[in-house]
């Protein structure tokens, strides 16, 4: 059986030293996010879940967030990219049967940037 889990939220980016190839305008340092996590109920973590979707806010803040450190800057497609990737890593490495992970980061403009990560595209 397919099943799915979408989260949506926003990070702030405190720590981000902006550059010329950043992700929106110069002064935008909060980020909305989407993510969706699509699985087989084959393998879940062991309390159940595709993941604890709380899970999903602590990484953003812990990633580009509120507890990153300093970092530089990055565009929104590196943004979804990198968080599509290290999500379904995570989620290979607990075990779950992911199928694919959408992420979604919100730029300029009110334009989204969508990256999937398949499993067999993770490192």
């Amino acid at each position: 059986m397919e099943i799915s889990l979408e989260r949506a939220g926003r990070f702030h980016a405190v720590g981000m030293k902006p550059n010329g190839h950043k992700c929106a305008s110069m002064r935008t340092r909060t980020y909305p996010y989407f993510l969706k996590i699509d699985a087989t109920d084959e393998r879940l973590t062991k309390e159940g879940f595709v993941i604890n979707n709380e899970s999903i806010q602590s990484y953003f803040d812990k990633r580009w967030g509120v507890e990153a450190g300093v970092w530089d800057a990055v565009s929104c497609e590196v943004l979804a990219i990198t968080s599509a990737k290290e999500i379904c890593a995570m989620l290979l490495k607990q075990g779950v049967s992911v199928q694919r992970v959408l992420c979604r980061i919100r730029g300029s403009n009110n334009a989204w940037v969508e990256a999937i990560c398949n499993p067999s595209e993770v490192n």
